[in-house]
């Protein structure tokens, strides 16, 4: 039977027409019932689709035998199988060969070290794949670079030419190390279909369906294959929602159709999708997916099977956690493709092993401690040993670990390290760590490295969990990298990679159920009830982004050579294509959104939303009930115990939360248990005590004394043997949290990840640690310099800074960001630009104070020193950025990058504000040297004065000594209570939203909040102890 008659390309209304329009086109390969002999081949873009099509088409009749649907990629490799070509895809390798290829380009230019190496080049990869895929090749090279040079100016015409050079040498590599991407087996299917000028199927007929834009390497493949073989291409139009006399998104179609000659339109323009089309606002996520899930269950109830409904979300990572519990607790059955956002321990781990292996030495503790399970006794007390003993030695990595650990270990002997660990074992346990991390350096290939890092795994995971997920990853891994030589980054990137893409928490299913999909995974296919939430504004539509390396303004000059290069501004017809496709995909329609995020601030309905409400005044909008009105609704309803103990608690019925929160935590310690390590029991019971002492009922809280769960610690005499708390920024912190002080200098307790976190964003402490670690190694060069010169007969009084060249200075900016980066874990390539920006005009105030000797001579760089207070106080130290002589007086000084606002405030004497706690290092520098000590701001954009001096005088030494014996005799009295309140702003404190404990706080708790305001408010009774911390508590109003 030869190719199926028809147009080559026929164009229908929706989804739902088009699956009716292939299964009649299909059925004419059938002759009475009976199979005719041809086989029939449908091409779909990808798994979703074909899963989607197939189910369709077996709805209809139960068998099609002779029918296959298959990928597009899929038939590349058929193509090229039946041409005797053996293609093996080296995919994983194309960021390691843009990594290489960035670093060989990189001192022509600059801006490329910070995106080469390979744990960074992931914006540079997207880039080079956008111009290969567009078709991009060397041959391309000098005409684009020609274009760019008339069109673009200055460094983005610059940086575009560097990109097109990057993209050809990277094209030449993958051949010339024979290593293949994805799109090139479609290149040389298109080559042998070209060539051969007939299709390798000659009798066997061809549908094309589920695409909408395809592009450069991809279109020549689809454009070769229909012609090659007399195929059919079905596309899908669908009505715009709004103006149903136009298709929704038509120039997102456009591209396609410029390949395709001649469109024939057999769809109806349908009926108003209105009658089955429904508005629902949430008060929140939760709650909407909660009463999704309740109309799911009517659904189900009157008939509809579960496998014809959809629950789809522009993108899931925001309701995947509600989704799969929500839909568990209420017996909905449900599939989904895309795993849930937060990895399962056991893969959280991995990725901590591998980052451990890639930085060595250099990796943070933290990245240790991730990598070690806390299932068994063992581990966990290795761990808490570990944690307990980096901060003993001041190790921030594990180099510095199995540096300063041997000291102290030597000196504990035989005795038990923290009461756990023997100090033989840890020592004998950091030596191997040691030796594993510095011979992973040196691997002679991907085998041998494999057996290090087996090897990393066993001592810090003895149970061979991680043993078992890298016997399963490191095969793959090694069969992609082939005969190549990888360096121990490289190899560990791929790894990561391999990890990252596979499935770590899968939402639920195995096909079966409701369908649950991005909107991406759910186009082209159908249902009989589709929901689709989450309609907010920015998220559906998407905002188009574009490629700040490759702008579109840039692309747009390439498109003369690249027609199909990806450009941000089609994204809008694409997001409306993709909405009035999905409101076509079922006769049914459910649209809902959050009215609030997780934080109550509000948030604004989909525009889309905004257009139906306008155009169709008759649609209306329904509010979905908070959480609570799903337990109780004018009656009890059946919902999951977690959603009880929240109604309980609201209605302070102690009995029935207790029930409630226990058996919540019974039903997931079945998987959490293992890993945390906690019984329900003993949790709920002392999470109860805890809320007792919070938010007692209302008899008890005038009686109740306040205790440690609220900071009041009583007398506390070990606060004398705590070293940590004697220094001048410990009181500082003392002053503004007393809570924060102990949780960090008492109970040594750190947020292990928050260094992690803060380097995804450009935080104030970030910047200022990479100014003053600049300004370091500029002032201790200075200083070599200076000592040098003394040597050789110069003065010792110092020397005005001699500022280093703009290229070394420039080296240094760079050493010292990334080193900052590095300190913090999670490094982003546009954070490290942004950061390397931010800093220079902070530096160039610096350069410009210190150069020109506003500030006088330095003399010295980063020292200490230390301070009495009187009998019975311990010695408080104190750190300097740098020391200078200005006429001959010595003055200390601190380099702030802060706002200057919170020191010049001149309301208040100089005195009244060092006994509240303020201005504490400038106050100890002045009397510590019997001088001046200086704040010095760097802020850009001040100007009122860089210089904050204060000067010695017997009454600054008298508010010194005073406020330091008095904080000491607060913390001896167990006065560590958290700042919930402020008396003065009648508010939170602003420091709260920042603060890197927080979660070891009452923070959030109102009735914590309620009891400290109370207290505050009335007379102190009690004793000494309860006069000294209500004399804190109102210390901001000292005076």
């Amino acid at each position: 039977m030869g190719a199926m008659p028809g147009p080559r390309c026929v164009s229908l209304s929706s989804p739902l027409e088009a699956e009716d329009y292939m299964a009649s086109k299909l059925q004419s390969t059938w002759a009475g019932g009976f199979f005719s002999g041809s086989q029939a081949l449908v091409v779909v873009p990808s798994r979703s689709v074909r899963e989607g099509l197939v189910q369709a088409l077996l709805q209809r009749r139960t068998a099609w035998l002779g029918v296959e649907v298959r990928t597009l990629q899929g038939v590349a490799y058929s193509v090229l199988q039946q041409a005797g070509f053996a293609f093996r895809s080296g995919e994983p390798l194309f960021p390691v060969v843009v990594s290489r290829v960035a670093q060989a380009f990189q001192e022509r230019y600059g801006f490329l070290q910070l995106l080469s190496p390979v744990e960074r080049v992931q914006p540079l990869v997207a880039t080079v794949r956008d111009l290969l895929d567009a078709g991009f090749s060397p041959d391309h090279l000098e005409a684009a670079c020609e274009l760019i040079d008339a069109e673009v100016k200055d460094a983005l015409g610059e940086r575009a030419t560097a990109l097109l050079q990057v993209a050809a040498a990277v094209d030449g590599a993958l051949r010339t190390n024979g290593v293949f991407r994805r799109n090139d087996a479609l290149s040389l299917a298109t080559h042998l279909l070209k060539t051969r000028g007939a299709s390798p199927w000659p009798a066997r007929p061809l549908l094309v369906y589920g695409f909408a834009d395809v592009t450069g390497v991809a279109a020549d493949f689809l454009e070769a294959l229909l012609a090659a073989s007399d195929g059919e291409l079905v596309l899908v139009q669908p009505p715009d929602p709004i103006d149903r006399q136009r298709g929704a998104g038509e120039a997102f179609l456009s591209r396609l159709l410029r390949r395709v000659p001649g469109v024939e339109s057999k769809g109806s323009k349908g009926p108003s999708p209105l009658s089955q089309l429904s508005l629902w606002e949430a008060p929140e996520l939760e709650a909407e997916i909660r009463w999704v899930a309740e109309d799911i269950k009517k659904q189900i109830a009157a008939g509809v099977k579960p496998e014809r409904i959809g629950v789809v979300a522009r993108s899931l990572e925001p309701y995947a956690l509600a989704v799969r519990q929500c839909f568990s607790a209420l017996g909905v059955p449900f599939s989904a493709y895309q795993p849930a956002p937060a990895p399962p321990p056991l893969l959280a781990r991995m990725r901590a092993l591998v980052g451990l292996a890639a930085e060595g030495l250099e990796a943070p503790v933290s990245r240790l401690l991730s990598a070690i399970p806390r299932g068994d006794g063992k581990t966990r007390a290795l761990a808490s040993a570990l944690l307990r003993l980096s901060g003993a030695v001041g190790a921030r990595t594990a180099g510095q670990l199995v540096e300063r650990a041997p000291g102290l270990l030597q000196e504990q002997g035989n005795t038990a390290l923290f009461g756990q660990w023997p100090a033989s074992e840890a020592s004998a346990w950091l030596s191997q760590l040691q030796t594993v991390l510095v011979s992973l350096g040196d691997a002679p290939s991907a085998a041998g490295f494999g057996e290090r890092l087996r090897a990393l795994a066993a001592l810090c995971d003895p149970g061979g969990e991680a043993a078992g997920v890298l016997a399963d990853a490191l095969p793959a891994v090694s069969e992609s990298v082939g005969n190549l030589s990888l360096s121990r980054r490289e190899l560990c990137f791929l790894l990561s990679e391999e990890l990252r893409q596979r499935p770590s928490l899968p939402l639920g299913g195995n096909g079966g159920g409701v369908a649950v999909l991005s909107a991406m995974e759910a186009r082209f296919r159908t249902f009989e009830r589709l929901y689709l939430v989450g309609l907010q504004r920015d998220i559906f539509p998407r905002v188009p982004r574009e490629d700040p390396l490759l702008p579109d303004h840039v692309r747009q000059k390439l498109a003369v050579l690249l027609p199909d290069i990806p450009l941000a501004e089609r994204g809008a017809s694409e997001e409306r294509y993709l909405f009035g496709l999905l409101l076509a995909s079922a006769p049914s329609v459910w649209l809902s959104w959050p009215a609030h995020d997780p934080d109550g601030r509000p948030l604004a309905r989909s525009p889309f939303v905004d257009e139906l409400v306008v155009a169709y005044p008759e649609l209306s909008v329904q509010r979905i009930p908070g959480r609570q009105a799903l337990v109780w609704g004018g009656s009890f309803r059946p919902a999951p115990a977690g959603e009880w103990a929240v109604y309980a608690g609201l209605h302070e019925d102690a009995k029935a939360w207790r029930a409630a929160f226990q058996l919540a935590l019974e039903k997931a310690s079945a998987t959490v248990a293992e890993t945390v390590g906690f019984s329900p029991g003993k949790l709920t019971e002392a999470r109860q005590r805890v809320l007792r002492e919070w938010d007692p009922p209302p008899w008890e809280a005038k009686e109740r004394a306040l205790s440690p769960y609220l900071g009041f610690l009583g007398p506390s005499p070990w606060v004398e043997e705590t070293t940590s708390l004697w220094a001048v920024t410990s009181m500082e912190a003392y002053a503004q949290c007393p809570w924060k002080t102990f949780v960090e200098r008492v109970l040594r307790l750190q947020n292990l990840y928050a260094g992690e976190s803060e380097g995804t964003d450009l935080t104030p402490r970030l910047l200022g640690d990479v100014v003053h670690g600049v300004l370091e190694r500029i002032l201790k060069a200075h200083l070599q310099e200076q000592k040098r010169r003394q040597g050789e007969g110069e003065s010792g009084q110092g020397s005005p800074l001699q500022w280093p060249s703009q290229r070394e200075f420039i080296g240094i900016l760079k050493e010292v960001t990334n080193d900052r980066l590095r300190r913090v874990g999670v490094v982003y390539p546009g954070l490290m630009l942004a950061l390397f920006a931010a800093a220079q005009p902070f530096l160039a105030v610096a350069r410009r104070l210190l150069v020109e000797g506003e500030l006088g001579n330095v003399v010295a760089s980063e020292g200490s020193g230390w301070i009495e207070t009187g009998p019975g106080s311990p010695q408080w130290h104190f750190r300097f950025d740098a020391a200078v002589q200005k006429d001959g007086v010595p003055v200390l000084l601190d380099f702030k990058t802060g706002s200057p606002e919170p020191y010049v405030e001149k309301k208040t004497e100089l005195a009244a504000r060092v006994r509240r706690g303020e201005l504490l290092q400038g106050a100890v520098y002045a009397t510590a040297t019997g001088s001046i000590g200086c704040y010095v701001f760097l802020q850009p954009d001040w100007d009122k004065g860089r210089v904050f001096p204060i000067t010695d005088s017997p009454v600054l030494r008298k508010a010194v000594v005073t406020t330091f014996q008095a904080f000491f005799t607060r913390a001896r009295w167990g006065v560590f209570f958290p700042r919930l309140f402020d008396p003065v702003a009648g508010k939170e404190p602003d420091a709260c939203e920042r603060c890197q404990v927080r979660l070891a706080c009452s923070r959030g708790e109102s009735g914590a909040r309620r009891r400290l305001k109370r207290w505050g408010e009335t007379a102190p009774t009690g004793g000494p102890a309860a006069e000294l911390a209500w004399r804190h508590w109102w210390l901001p109003k000292e005076n």
